[in-house]
């Protein structure tokens, strides 16, 4: 179900779902808030009224729900663009892009499953991790601007900074730093997998955690 909470903490109202959402949502300043579904759907609901109202639903294609542990494990959530177009990655390894109508402007094949959420950079081109060990970086018409190769598994959504700069960890066990034309910046070395996003400061420090127990 999804949950809408008055900022006192009271229940404003719920709208239940035949199968389990997945991840975070994304919310338009229209109102307009944007769910994945674990059924293969992104779904849109009109948040503006007294009660949640489903818009609309996209479904995937046919085959791209069954992806055995992926669904299990990994959560994906949608961005927003500055023109309304919702994206997002699916364990089928495409990556979406649906307008606010519903209709599917592309999709853009990668090497395996998307298991994470997109980040939009500055010049709003498309951050894309993948857990074919690559994070790409997609034009707004979903061309491949640039790949950055890691060792393992990217299932954490990428920081992106104003410099269109990304940061991002991998299962190889190291966090990169990547310029936004796809060449590295520098590397840390962290002593296991990076499954979770990191956070910025104002001052451009930058906060962490690995599986070896540490926060950078």
């Amino acid at each position: 179900s999804l949950f809408a909470i008055l900022p006192n903490g009271d229940p404003k109202w719920t709208l239940p779902f035949k199968a389990p959402l997945r991840g975070s949502s994304a919310l338009a300043q229209d109102g307009t808030l944007y769910q994945l579904s674990d059924a293969g759907q992104l779904i849109a609901v009109d948040t503006t009224q007294d009660r949640g109202k489903v818009k609309w639903t996209f479904t995937l294609p046919a085959g791209a729900v069954d992806h055995g542990f992926y669904l299990v494990e990994y959560t994906n959530s949608p961005a927003i663009g500055e023109d309304g177009t919702i994206y997002f990655g699916w364990m089928d390894g495409w990556v979406y892009a649906v307008d606010p109508e519903r209709e599917l402007k592309w999709r853009f094949q990668a090497g395996d499953a998307i298991a994470a959420a997109p980040s939009i950079s500055p010049k709003g081109t498309i951050i894309v991790p993948s857990v074919d060990g690559n994070v790409y970086s997609l034009t707004h018409d979903g061309k491949e601007e640039w790949r950055f190769k890691t060792d393992d598994q990217v299932i954490a959504r990428p920081l992106v900074d104003a410099d269109g700069h990304v940061y991002i960890g991998s299962w190889d066990g190291n966090f990169y730093a990547i310029y936004d034309n796809g060449g590295l910046k520098w590397v840390v070395e962290t002593g296991a997998p990076i499954w979770v996003s990191a956070v910025m400061r104002d001052d451009g420090t930058i906060y962490v955690c690995s599986d070896d127990n540490r926060f950078y």
